[in-house]
């Protein structure tokens, strides 16, 4: 038998013995064509502009010759790659949330990282607070924030601004989460006590 990548083989396992599931994987389809394109503009509960704009772009793919003038791209399968693969797992909230499969080397780690980030947070906004003020000193000290931290921001609008916020992110053009944040701070004027702001959100037709 002859092995196509003999430079592979022995390899063996991944030497820390961790590795994540192919769940999301196994489900993704594989190819570059309008059902593919379709398939992954749905997932993403895109508008129907951009899809139009992705199926112009597989059209135009399609219709061009491969380049030769670089590497060598004549052994791309093209038709054999996943273009799109959604993660099956949900945002942990919590330590507790953590798939229980994860090693629990990889979960001290990340306590310990997490913790020193946010002693790093305090003691840099301990310092520099009395010379830039607390809300500037907030804004420097996330930097030490790690990706996955949580922070709690206090935002003031002017119904003006907070209009012209409505017309750019609540709209099909705006990013996903950021649609659905706009329409949560929509839906909490609203439901103001009273319904003080009802003509306004009327007449700007929010």
């Amino acid at each position: 038998m002859t092995i196509a990548h003999p430079e592979l083989e022995g390899i063996g396992k991944y030497e820390y013995g961790w590795s994540d599931p192919d769940v999301a994987g196994s489900k993704a389809k594989r190819g570059l064509n309008e059902e593919v394109v379709r398939d992954i503009s749905s997932k993403k509960s895109e508008p129907q502009w951009m899809l139009d704009l992705r199926l112009k772009g597989l059209s135009l793919f399609d219709k061009k010759p491969m380049p030769t003038w670089a590497a060598d791209l004549s052994t791309i399968d093209f038709d054999n790659i996943k273009y799109f693969v959604r993660s099956s797992e949900k945002q942990a909230q919590s330590w507790e949330d953590l798939p229980e499969d994860w090693d629990n080397r990889w979960l001290v780690a990340l306590k310990n990282f997490s913790e020193r980030s946010n002693q790093l947070y305090h003691e840099c906004l301990e310092d520099l607070t009395p010379v830039l003020g607390r809300k500037r000193a907030k804004e420097s000290a996330r930097f030490f924030k790690t990706f996955n931290s949580q922070i709690t921001m206090d935002v003031m609008f002017n119904w003006r601004s907070f209009a012209h916020f409505q017309q750019l992110r609540n709209s099909e053009h705006a990013q996903v989460e950021v649609r659905e944040l706009a329409q949560q701070m929509l839906d909490l004027v609203k439901n103001l006590e009273g319904n003080p702001f009802e003509h306004t959100i009327n007449a700007f037709k929010l």
